[in-house]
């Protein structure tokens, strides 16, 4: 069962509808294989000396994990998404979309992580384009709890803080749009905040680029680090068909 509902406003199952898509993942099927992690075929980019996939099992109230592990060298990860890259659309155009992510960082320090909607041609640390969520211990970002963020064509990466540490339990990951141009963000059912032209709680023109699910991990340190993912679930309204 996904993490949250009832609570959350996106419903399993969904009435019968020609004009909304829904997406759920539990990494319950599958193999660890790219193009086979999962029921949807995820697949792993590496980073470095890349990152390993490996499954945990299905035990309440976590059914269905996937851990993710870098290499041992300060650079070494990699990106956990689906193919073809941007296949979500321009999420940053559109409104009538709502997604969840839940997962667990590992050993929170020493580490590069994004999670988010991401377009990553160069396979680096930061995509060129996109939103997600950050939790970036290196050299120039030093952070100290999670930031939302936004970056647009290679330019600067936009954040704003969360106003939540990291810890050692599971964090939820909620971000939709309910008005062209503004993404709203929440972590673990809490207030949420803004991400979009002047008078949102951070400032940023979105992306006009077709963006995916990325869930984007690299070691800063000599030593492997570790994320487990459980569960990501995505809806779409407002489709013309």
């Amino acid at each position: 069962m996904a993490k949250g509902y009832p609570d959350y406003t996106l419903a399993i199952p969904p009435p019968i509808q020609s004009n909304m898509a829904q997406f759920v993942e539990d990494f319950i099927g599958g193999s660890n294989n790219n193009g086979s992690i999962g029921a949807y075929g995820w697949s792993v980019d590496d980073i470095g000396n890349g990152m390993s996939v490996s499954s945990t099992g299905s035990f309440w109230p976590n059914l269905g994990v996937r851990m993710l592990g870098t290499g041992g060298f300060i650079g070494d990860g990699g990106q956990l998404g689906l193919n073809p890259p941007g296949c979500f659309g321009e999420l940053g155009k559109h409104n009538g979309w709502d997604s969840y992510f839940v997962f667990l960082p590992g050993f929170p320090s020493d580490m590069r992580l994004r999670i988010g909607f991401g377009l990553n041609p160069a396979l680096a640390a930061v995509p060129d384009d996109g939103f997600w969520l950050r939790y970036d211990t290196s050299v120039g970002y030093v952070d100290t709890g999670f930031k939302f963020c936004s970056r647009r064509h290679g330019g600067a990466e936009s954040a704003l803080d969360s106003g939540v540490g990291v810890g050692l339990g599971w964090v939820t990951l909620r971000m939709r749009s309910v008005e062209t141009g503004t993404i709203l963000v929440s972590l673990n059912k809490g207030k949420e905040k803004s991400i979009g032209p002047a008078g949102c709680d951070l400032t940023a023109t979105l992306t006009d680029l077709s963006l995916g699910p990325v869930l984007i991990l690299v070691t800063d340190a000599y030593t492997i680090k570790f994320l487990w993912v459980d569960f990501f679930a995505f809806q779409g309204v407002y489709l013309n068909r």
